[in-house]
């Protein structure tokens, strides 16, 4: 795969994980307002998840903008600002969104690596909450000692609803879960993805705590 190429992949990902979804939850929303009671909540929500996508659009500019290789220090705290955001549109579906305990992360994550964890975080939960129906989403990380003064990091994001036919979804080549896979690739993390219709699914993401990018192209 060419430069080219992958600039337009990393594109293609970054508008279907992070802009879509938000304009889809507005469309949501917006669908039945005239013929559903409870307008004035449906409303309050498009215009929330409209705010986001500007927010995000915007985030992605500055992100391109920025020197790549810069040091960010605010992963954790980009994580729970979206757990923020994102509880008012699962509670809607009957969806308890938490964080488990605070978040261990490794301190002062290069952006080229924070990037791609914090999208597979995002694209993790917000799967759950258009598809899980209603349940628990519980996120949680930790990092765990490998000996000889190394360590992993693990983040894992589980749900108690739906759940899908994991072998389906990679037949079909959902998108999402592709997304999900190469940024994984992308800073040589594992990424293991259990589920089965009925019983819920659990995402998670290890790495090592001083990972190394593979390719800035799609970070």
């Amino acid at each position: 795969m060419n430069d080219s190429e992958e600039t337009r992949r990393w594109i293609a990902y970054e508008l279907h994980d992070r802009l879509l979804p938000w304009i889809h939850g507005a469309k949501m929303q917006l669908a039945n307002l005239e013929t559903t009671q409870g307008n004035e909540q449906r409303l309050e929500i498009a215009k929330h998840c409209l705010t986001i996508a500007a927010e995000e659009g915007r985030a992605l500019i500055s992100f391109l903008e920025s020197d790549q290789s810069e040091r960010v220090d605010s992963l954790r705290h980009s994580i729970e600002q979206f757990i923020e955001l994102t509880r008012p549109l699962a509670s809607q579906q009957g969806q308890q969104l938490t964080i488990v305990e605070p978040l261990n992360l490794p301190n002062a994550t290069p952006a080229e690596l924070s990037w791609p964890l914090l999208r597979i975080v995002q694209q993790s939960v917000l799967n759950a909450v258009q598809h899980a129906g209603p349940c628990e989403i519980k996120l949680s990380s930790q990092i765990k000692p490998t000996g000889h003064n190394k360590a992993e990091f693990h983040v894992c994001i589980e749900d108690t609803g739906n759940g899908f036919d994991t072998q389906a979804e990679v037949e079909s080549t959902h998108f999402g879960l592709s997304s999900m896979k190469q940024r994984a690739e992308s800073i040589n993390a594992r990424l293991q993805i259990d589920s089965a219709v009925g019983r819920g699914t659990r995402i998670e993401l290890t790495l090592p705590e001083k990972p190394t990018p593979l390719s800035k192209a799609i970070s």
